[in-house]
C-alpha cells in the first residue's frame, strides 16, 4: 500500500504509531501501513480503547447458532457487566427568577451506568409488567412515544426480553394522525417521555387497549412534569389505566421474581413495527426477532440506530 500525505506541522500524542516525516508544506510516503495496523497501535496505547475490547468469550457465545433475542441481550449485558453501557446528560433543577417556576437545565457532564446496572433495570421492568392484574405476554403491543435516551432504549430491551412487540411513535406527531395507529396495533402498554405526557394521555383515552402508561425521563422537581403526570392520573385511573414513572416500575419490580426471558421456537416472530411518515395513511414496515438480532452480533456490540436504519436493515 502507497499513501501520500500533505503535512504542515502535526503533532499528536500518537506520533510515534505513524510512520510519517514531519516538516512543514513537506510529503510523508507511508508504506505497508494499514487499517490493521492503526487499530493495533490504538489497543496498544490507548487505555480506554484497551478496556472497551470485546471479549471474544462473549463473542463466541453470541454467535451460536439459533441463539433468540432474549437470550443474546443476556449474553451481553452479563458478559460485559461491569462497562458503562449508557450516559444520560446530567441536569440540574433551577427556580425561574421570574415565574418561579422549577425548570430543567442541562450540564455539561454525563451520568452513566454499566451493563450489569442496566440489565438489572430491565428484569427488574419485566417483573413487574408480568406481575400484576395488568399483565403483558408474548406478543402484545407496546406504543412508545418519545426521543432517544437511556431510559427510553431500557423500555425497548423490555420488549425484546419479554416477547413483546415494539411500536415507536413519532412524538412530534397529533393525537388524530396516530389514532389509526392504535386501532391497528391495539397496544397493552403505551411508555411515553415526560415531555409528551399530554400526547399520550389523549391517545390513551382514544384507545381501550392501553391498560398501563409508563413514564420515561420523568423528574418530580421539574413544575411542568409533575403537574402533567397528576393529569394523566387524574384521567386516566377511571379507565382503570395504571399510570406509574420509570423509576416506580423498577422498584416495584425489584420485588417480584424475575421471569424467563423469551425464548421461542421461532426467530421469525415479529418483534418490531415501524410506521412511515410523509403520507396521507401511516404505512408499517414489520421486523422479525432475527432482524433485531444481527443489530448485535455481527459486531461484537449492542448500537442505537436511527429508525430508518433499523427499517432498512430488516428489509
Amino acid at each position: 500500500m502507497l499513501g501520500r500525505l500533505s503535512i504542515d506541522s502535526i503533532s499528536s500524542p500518537n506520533d510515534h504509531l505513524f510512520p510519517t516525516t514531519k516538516g512543514t508544506h513537506m510529503t510523508a510516503e507511508i508504506r505497508g501501513y494499514t487499517r490493521s495496523d492503526r487499530i493495533a497501535g490504538l489497543y496498544a496505547s490507548d487505555p480506554r480503547l484497551q478496556a472497551a475490547r470485546p471479549s471474544q468469550a462473549v463473542v463466541e457465545a453470541a454467535r451460536r447458532p439459533g441463539i433468540r433475542l432474549a437470550e443474546l441481550l443476556r449474553t451481553f449485558m452479563e458478559g460485559y457487566a461491569d462497562r458503562p453501557a449508557l450516559g444520560t446528560r446530567a441536569s440540574s433543577v433551577v427556580r425561574d427568577p421570574v415565574t418561579g417556576r422549577s425548570e430543567q437545565r442541562l450540564l455539561p457532564a454525563f451520568d452513566t451506568i454499566t451493563y450489569g446496572e442496566l440489565w438489572s433495570n430491565v428484569t427488574a421492568m419485566a417483573a413487574a409488567w408480568t406481575g400484576d392484574d395488568q399483565t403483558v405476554h408474548p406478543g402484545d403491543f407496546v406504543a412508545t412515544i418519545g426521543f432517544a435516551s437511556a431510559e427510553y432504549l431500557t423500555v425497548d430491551l423490555v420488549c425484546n426480553y419479554l416477547g413483546l412487540v415494539s411500536v415507536p411513535l413519532q412524538h412530534n406527531s397529533t393525537v388524530s394522525r396516530l389514532a389509526p395507529i392504535f386501532a391497528e396495533t391495539t397496544p397493552r402498554v403505551l411508555a411515553v417521555s415526560a415531555a409528551y405526557l399530554d400526547l399520550a394521555v389523549e391517545s390513551a383515552l382514544g384507545s381501550p387497549s392501553v391498560r398501563r402508561v409508563t413514564v420515561f425521563d420523568y423528574d418530580p422537581d421539574v413544575d411542568a412534569q409533575r403537574e402533567a403526570l397528576e393529569q394523566a392520573r387524574i384521567r386516566l385511573t377511571p379507565r382503570s389505566v395504571t399510570v406509574e414513572t420509570l423509576p416506580e416500575v423498577i422498584a416495584r419490580g425489584r420485588t417480584l421474581p424475575v421471569p424467563p426471558g423469551f425464548d421461542g421456537a421461532d426467530d421469525q416472530r415479529l418483534a418490531m413495527i415501524l410506521y412511515t411518515s410523509g403520507s396521507a395513511c401511516p404505512r408499517a414496515r414489520c421486523g422479525p426477532s432475527a432482524c433485531c438480532a444481527r443489530c448485535g452480533p455481527a459486531t461484537s456490540s449492542l448500537k442505537a440506530m436511527p429508525l430508518s436504519s433499523m427499517s432498512t436493515l430488516c428489509r
